[in-house]
C-alpha cells in the first residue's frame, strides 16, 4: 500500500447501467480522500476466449493450417482466425462500454486461451504434427490395429488338466 494512503473503507455499491461496481473510499494521511474502483477480470472475455479459442484450435487442427498439406491456402487460416476475432470483439465490447479496464479484458483473454489450449492438447496432437486432425484416441486405435500380430505359443487355460501334479497324493486324503 502506498505511504500516502492510510486506509481503504468500503462505501457501498453504486449502480452503473444495471451492473454493480464496488467502490472504495481511500483516505490519505493529509486528510483528502479519493474514490477507487475495485478491478476484476472480465468473465465474459475469459469464457469467450476459452470457448471460441478451443473452436479456433480445433479448426486449425482439422484444416491442417500449419502442416505441409495446409500451407499456402489462406482460406484455411482465415477460417481458423474467425472465432478468435469474434472473441476479441467480445473483449472490445467490454472495454468500450466502460464495464472493465483493457488490462482486465486482456488478462481474461489470456487465461481463456490458456485453458482452451490445455483442453485442446488433452485430446489432439500439436498443430505441426502430420496427424493433427485426428484425436489421440483414434491415433491409438489405428496404431493398435497396425501392430504386427505375432504367432506365440498358445497359453494354457486355467483348468485342472493344465495344473502340475507334483506334490499331490493319490487317493482320498
Amino acid at each position: 500500500m502506498p505511504p500516502q494512503v492510510s486506509r481503504a473503507t468500503g462505501c457501498g455499491k453504486s449502480k452503473n447501467s444495471g451492473k454493480s461496481v464496488h467502490r472504495l473510499r481511500l483516505s490519505r494521511e493529509n486528510g483528502t480522500s479519493a474514490m477507487a474502483v475495485k478491478r476484476e477480470i472480465t468473465d465474459n472475455t475469459c469464457i469467450a476466449f476459452s470457448g471460441l479459442g478451443f473452436t479456433s484450435f480445433y479448426l486449425a487442427g482439422k484444416l491442417q493450417c500449419f502442416t505441409d498439406s495446409g500451407r499456402g491456402r489462406s482460406w484455411r487460416l482465415c477460417a481458423m482466425i474467425l472465432p478468435l476475432y469474434s472473441a476479441m470483439m467480445i473483449a472490445l465490447s467490454r472495454t468500450c462500454d466502460y464495464k472493465h479496464h483493457w488490462q482486465d479484458a486482456f488478462v481474461g483473454g489470456v487465461i481463456g486461451l490458456l485453458f482452451a489450449y490445455i483442453c485442446y492438447r488433452q485430446h489432439y496432437p500439436p498443430f505441426l504434427h502430420t496427424d493433427c486432425h485426428l484425436p489421440y484416441a483414434r491415433l491409438a486405435l489405428s496404431a493398435a490395429q497396425q501392430a504386427p500380430i505375432t504367432q506365440e505359443q498358445p497359453q494354457p487355460t486355467d483348468n485342472a488338466t493344465s495344473l502340475p501334479l507334483e506334490g499331490m497324493t493319490e487317493g482320498p486324503v
